[in-house]
């Protein structure tokens, strides 16, 4: 890549330089940006949950629980959310004018990791899991995902009633390992010691099931993937152009703000 032409505020008297770096720079920027957006949605976020919600008997969060989830989101997004920063940057600095293969392989890599860490590691700080007991509703999910050969290790119960009163089922999981996840909202509202609540509930994970059947995550995974590397190879045809650097005012070369004046 060319020499980067420093901006002037870090141009001394004399010639040299002061400390720059444009993937700190980019970093302070995104903090700042993201902590103001952050502070902008807690009055409507408070409102949803605590008033709206409340009123029509959907929130169970307490202060306590909205405020420790807060917490740890902010702590996962700096253990997880700089490093991939941080490295997306560098490769585009390192990668020369072939950065987008490198920076595409890097997204691809992040996001199927992701999607294995997200519910194996960081949704179970905020949630406790726990196996569903024996009985006809688990007979029943073995019973079919068996016939159509879902490759079934385990069956929890996720305590969603400390947050809401909503229900749903989900599904999770690569290869030979995936694990059907129910609400225990879901349970209750459901009379599972009779045969017409575990129909239901049976029933909404065969919807949940449909998906995996018709491959709906990894079509989604696909196309999410394709769709990243062409955005970055589009932003590979104008992140030296200078003149549109210049146009929004913009004199030194930044691989930060290139990409997102681009985006």
């Amino acid at each position: 890549m060319d020499k980067v032409n420093f901006p002037p505020e870090c141009v001394t008297s004399d010639g040299g330089t002061r400390f720059y770096n444009d993937i700190y720079h980019g970093l302070a920027y995104l903090l700042i940006v993201g902590l103001i957006s952050e502070l902008m949605t807690y009055p409507e976020d408070l409102y949803t949950n605590f008033i709206l919600k409340e009123r029509h008997g959907f929130n169970k969060m307490t202060i306590g629980v909205y405020i420790s989830d807060k917490i740890k989101e902010y702590i996962i997004t700096a253990v997880i959310g700089l490093p991939i920063y941080y490295g997306f940057m560098k490769l585009v600095e390192w990668g020369g004018d072939m950065f987008y293969i490198y920076v595409s392989i890097f997204v691809a890599v992040t996001i199927i990791l992701m999607v294995n860490i997200v519910p194996n590691v960081i949704m179970p700080l905020f949630n406790e899991y726990k196996d569903l007991e024996e009985g006809k509703l688990r007979n029943e999910i073995v019973k079919l995902a068996t016939k159509i050969e879902f490759p079934l290790s385990k069956i929890y119960v996720v305590d969603a009633s400390k947050r809401s009163a909503h229900s749903n089922a989900y599904y999770y999981g690569f290869g030979n390992n995936k694990r059907i996840v129910l609400y225990d909202t879901l349970l209750t509202q459901h009379e599972i010691d009779k045969d017409e609540g575990v129909d239901e509930v049976v029933a909404i994970v065969r919807h949940e099931l449909g998906h995996w059947k018709y491959m709906h995550p990894l079509i989604s995974l696909i196309f999410t993937i394709l769709q990243l590397s062409s955005l970055f190879a589009l932003f590979s045809l104008v992140i030296n152009n200078h003149t549109l650097l210049a146009q929004f005012g913009f004199s030194y070369e930044s691989n930060f703000v290139s990409f997102l004046i681009f985006l």
